[in-house]
């Protein structure tokens, strides 16, 4: 996609999520755009000169990455955009009681979204499951820490 202009390639993007999506199969995308390929993988293989320097979640390689080639290829990659929010919720407990009319967000949009959706008056988001039952929080405070210190 890389030949597109933007608006063409973010299209192109959806759609082959969405033919992923219904037809249930694995895609092998293969692009030397790192942000791309955080957008479209599950899972990412990060090669030089041959060699496997990784293969892992985006989470995983930008929060975790082997070598120093990797490091330095993902070093400006947005993160919130890439880490999503089941990796950094609370599980959510029915003993908590939570705020009347919190705000809530699917488990695998991005903390970015989250962040969008706290204000200063509401500090907490509620994060839900694909059927939209509760499954977890999420607070400015575990974004940020997400975004200095990375996934434990």
């Amino acid at each position: 996609f890389s030949s597109l202009d933007p608006l063409i390639r973010r299209q192109m993007q959806q759609e082959l999520l969405i033919l992923q999506q219904a037809l249930h199969k694995v895609i092998v995308f293969i692009t030397h755009d790192i942000n791309e390929a955080f957008c479209l993988g599950d899972r990412i293989a990060i090669m030089k000169d041959g060699a496997l320097q990784q293969v892992g979640t985006p989470e995983e390689i930008l929060c975790r990455p082997a070598t120093d080639y990797v490091a330095e290829f993902i070093r400006d990659v947005n993160q919130l955009q890439v880490i999503r929010c089941k990796g950094i919720m609370t599980p959510y407990s029915p003993q908590i009681k939570l705020p009347e009319h919190l705000p809530h967000i699917r488990k695998n949009q991005t903390i970015g979204e989250a962040l969008q959706h706290l204000t200063e008056s509401c500090n907490m988001i509620l994060v839900v499951d694909e059927e939209g039952y509760p499954c977890g929080t999420i607070t400015k405070k575990q974004i940020l820490d997400a975004l200095i210190y990375g996934l434990n």
